[in-house]
C-alpha cells in the first residue's frame, strides 16, 4: 500500500538512539531473539512485552515487524505520518 504523503512530502529521517539502560531493558524483554538470525518481535515476545518495547522505541519496522533503526516522518497539511524501519528494510525501501 502506497501512502499519499510519501509520494509528495519530503521525508525527515532520524536514526533511533537508545541509552544503555533502554538497550538493557529491551534485551531483557526480548531475550528469545538472540537465538535467531533476524529479530522478529511478534513471534518471540508476549503482547505485554511488545507494548513495553514499543513504549521505549516508539514502534516496530513497518515492513517486517523487527526492531527499527530508523524513524521516518512526513509532514503535510497538518498531518504527520511516522514510519519505522529496520536496517534491512530501510535499504530496500529506497527512501533517501
Amino acid at each position: 500500500m502506497t501512502c499519499v504523503y510519501r509520494d509528495r512530502a519530503i521525508p525527515r529521517v532520524e536514526n533511533i538512539k537508545l541509552s544503555r539502560e533502554q538497550k538493557e531493558e529491551i534485551d531483557k524483554l526480548s531475550e528469545g531473539e538472540s537465538k535467531v538470525g533476524r529479530k522478529y518481535i511478534d513471534k518471540f515476545v508476549s503482547k505485554v512485552e511488545r507494548r513495553k518495547i514499543k513504549a521505549i522505541i516508539g514502534g516496530f519496522c513497518c515492513l517486517c515487524r523487527s526492531m527499527p533503526s530508523k524513524k521516518v516522518s512526513y509532514d503535510q497539511e497538518g498531518a504527520k505520518l511516522i514510519e519505522w524501519y529496520c536496517e534491512e528494510c530501510w535499504h530496500r525501501s529506497g527512501i533517501k
